[in-house]
């Protein structure tokens, strides 16, 4: 028994991108000192850290303002590089890839979405246009926006992706397979989200209005 190991994996289940791992952390029966004296009649409870783990589908190239006065924030998608589109699409000339921005307030609800323009066959496509967000000051530390790559999908381009190996969409939720677009990948941008670079970019745009700040972000 004590050379048994337990692997526990936690997920992130987002109803409006996908399923996605968080990390995973593997626990020794050995290593638990109440098995070695024997008791196994009793609640076990012990902490294990999680190691994270992020799978990357390329970046995207983009600039954020927030004007106070006009109570707007501002998203200019410039272009995305190195999309992992196979991850999404049987080949590139079947790759219709667009930007999609759900803007999500303190209840984690949808207040308003938007999207680009649908881009054809492209790994790296060039997008330049901007999409605007009504954000009170007041609202400005609850709210969250989720950047998605999604791949424009038809119901014969959905028969070619179902013949694909079933581990490729591992990471992608059943609901959005399901649905009439598949989200490659994501970018949450906000004060409270976890990723630092995504976090400073945030706060860089909040403490400083008027100003456009742009950088590449990685999609998970």
């Amino acid at each position: 028994l004590q050379s048994i190991r337990l692997k526990f994996t936690a997920y992130d289940v987002d109803r409006n991108t996908k399923t996605s791992e968080i990390g995973s952390s593997l626990i020794l029966l050995r290593d638990i000192k109440l098995l070695t004296n024997n008791i196994m009649d009793q609640r076990i409870n012990t902490t294990s850290f999680l190691a994270q783990k992020k799978q990357e589908y390329g970046e995207l190239l983009f600039g954020m303002s927030y004007l106070p006065t006009a109570q707007r924030m501002s998203f200019s998608i410039v272009k995305a590089s190195n999309l992992r589109y196979e991850a999404v699409a049987p080949s590139v000339d079947v790759f219709f890839p667009y930007v999609r921005i759900l803007h999500l307030g303190s209840n984690h609800k949808i207040i308003k979405k938007k999207k680009t323009t649908i881009k054809m066959g492209k790994r790296d496509p060039m997008f330049n246009e901007t999409l605007n967000f009504e954000v009170p000051p007041s609202h400005l530390d609850s709210s969250t926006f989720v950047i998605l790559i999604n791949q424009k999908v038809n119901s014969i381009e959905m028969r070619e992706l179902d013949s694909i190996a079933e581990d490729t969409f591992e990471n992608i939720h059943e609901e959005e397979r399901g649905s009439k677009d598949v989200c490659l990948g994501r970018i949450c941008i906000g004060r409270r989200v976890n990723g630092l670079k995504e976090r400073a970019h945030w706060v860089n745009v909040v403490q400083n209005p008027r100003k456009v700040f742009s950088t590449w972000q990685t999609l998970y």
